[in-house]
């Protein structure tokens, strides 16, 4: 099979298409003929091997990046009862030390117990599109920040492919929803039903005169110290990354009545469930950037490393047959 890969760690000139060995599809496993990949900003960490990247991948080499799919069953094992051949399904890899494969490639090796049906309505753009942004932002705001309907949520950096999702996801919760981006995408933010938008370039945190009960800190820029001030009596912080102002901000919580908590997405079939019927009733929407060739994947890597990047980077990395799948 086709797959992008890496000899060593370095920028995205490193990466070769090249051919490598099918998965071995055990007894538990389904193989899954990848359509399309999804980008996030984990596989430039994993191709530079920089910001946490090794710790979420194998550093096992040649080296396959990618996390999000979605695509058809091509192969069951024979201990795989819910799923069969052809079924058209969504998810990502998990991430950490574990996973010696990539979706930037053919086909994937797949425990199915962590992806969902993808719903015939919904182009697999879309479901790959969703798989890590939208499990982040419902495993941040349903999970951690257990967001009630009437609360209020400030989402920091509201414009990328988790901060989207958390818009509408809160607002599918029944939150009033704040939003900060920068200026130029405002329009955009506003766009996926925002209650307030803000430039955060403009507006720092600790100036707003309102009080949150969940400050998701997406963009991972701020702190729990400079949120604080705006949080609501048993109000929460989270971000998405580990660091040491982390590990200040939860000693510090522990004297306090705020929360300090870090989101590390895992890929739960229940999750992916919800975010299925959430895409086929036509609730969510994931907001596409750009779509690229599976052969342009650096392309789209350097697309979304220059940043500004409006919702997901997506590769078609192949197309369904003309009469259907087997």
């Amino acid at each position: 099979m086709r797959a992008w890969q890496i000899a060593s760690y370095g920028d995205i000139s490193k990466l070769e298409l090249g051919q490598t060995g099918l998965p071995t599809v055990g007894d538990d496993d389904i193989l899954v003929r990848v359509l399309v990949a999804a980008l996030n900003p984990a596989d430039l960490k994993v191709i530079s091997g920089k910001n946490g990247g090794k710790f979420l991948h194998a550093s096992r080499f040649p080296l396959t990046p990618g996390f999000d799919f979605s695509g058809y069953v091509e192969s069951v094992g024979p201990q795989v009862k819910h799923l069969v051949r052809g079924m058209e399904v969504f998810g990502f890899l998990p991430y950490g030390t574990k996973t010696k494969q990539g979706s930037f490639a053919d086909y994937l090796k797949i425990d199915p117990n962590t992806v969902a049906q993808k719903a015939t309505n919904t182009p697999h753009l879309q479901a790959a599109a969703s798989a890590t942004s939208a499990s982040t932002a419902y495993q941040a705001l349903r999970g951690k920040g257990r967001l009630q309907a009437g609360q209020r949520v400030l989402i920091h950096g509201a414009s990328g492919g988790v901060g989207s999702c958390a818009v509408q996801i809160a607002k599918l919760l029944g939150a009033e929803v704040w939003g900060s981006c920068s200026a130029p995408s405002l329009p955009f933010v506003r766009g996926l039903g925002v209650d307030q938008a803000f430039d955060y370039r403009q507006t720092r945190l600790r100036d707003l005169a309102q009080r949150f009960d969940l400050v998701f800190d997406v963009a991972s820029v701020s702190s729990y110290s400079a949120c604080t001030s705006i949080l609501r009596r048993g109000g929460t912080y989270l971000t998405l990354l580990p660091s040491p102002s982390l590990v200040s901000g939860k000693l510090a919580s522990a004297f306090s009545s705020h929360k300090c908590k870090v989101v590390v997405v895992k890929p739960k079939a229940a999750d992916l469930a919800q975010i299925a019927q959430w895409l086929e009733n036509g609730q969510l929407s994931v907001p596409i950037d750009a779509t690229y060739s599976f052969e342009n994947l650096p392309a789209a890597l350097a697309r979304l490393e220059d940043g500004g990047v409006k919702g997901k980077v997506v590769v078609e990395v192949a197309t369904l047959p003309a009469q259907g799948r087997p």
